[in-house]
């Protein structure tokens, strides 16, 4: 289980529209030139995602954020118990059953070297 950072746009309202100006050939452009197709978005977060769910299984939970979730999911599931978003952050990551005896912490090396 990894704690990753939440998506940049999570609804199509949420992209920037630049409203640049278009030529007739982005306008009428071919079907296969890619530069006229818009990209759909339909991202949601986990928490909305799962109640959705909830609601279509008729089971009567509101969840405000991620963390309610979380907290619902360590405290049901015998996997789950112990673990917290400050254990998943400082050893990047946990494995399931292992909340009370994580891997140790990785000390990642960065080189100071300039790359190209």
């Amino acid at each position: 289980m990894q704690h990753f950072v939440p998506a940049i746009a999570t609804d199509p309202t949420d992209v920037i529209n630049f409203n640049l100006h278009q030529s007739k050939l982005d306008i009428f452009g071919a079907a296969n030139d890619r530069w006229n197709q818009k990209t759909e978005r339909n991202i949601k977060s986990a928490w909305f995602v799962i109640n959705e769910l909830l609601k279509k299984n008729e089971t009567s939970c509101n969840y405000k954020n991620v963390e309610s979730v979380f907290n619902d999911i360590t405290n049901d599931y015998k996997a789950f118990n112990g673990m917290s978003y400050e254990l998943i952050d400082r050893h990047q990551g946990l494995i399931l059953n292992k909340a009370n005896s994580p891997d140790p912490i990785i000390n990642n090396y960065y080189s100071n070297v300039m790359r190209p």
